[in-house]
């Protein structure tokens, strides 16, 4: 990962992304339109996303310390 202004650019727009895709899955569960169980793999993946982020930012903070 690249350090400084760049690499919070980087996070914020994939922060931003997982917002819209969670806001959208939402959204469409609101409508009635998508099947239950699809909205819940959805959901799942954007989890499992953010969880893969926290991870890797963890890793990167480490990787800086030391």
């Amino acid at each position: 990962m690249g350090r400084g202004r760049g690499s919070i650019l980087i996070h914020l727009g994939k922060f931003v992304l997982l917002s819209g895709v969670i806001l959208f899955v939402a959204w469409l569960a609101g409508t009635g339109r998508v099947a239950y169980v699809m909205v819940m793999l959805w959901i799942a993946a954007a989890l499992g996303y953010a969880v893969l982020e926290l991870v890797d930012y963890e890793i990167v903070k480490k990787d800086r310390r030391g």
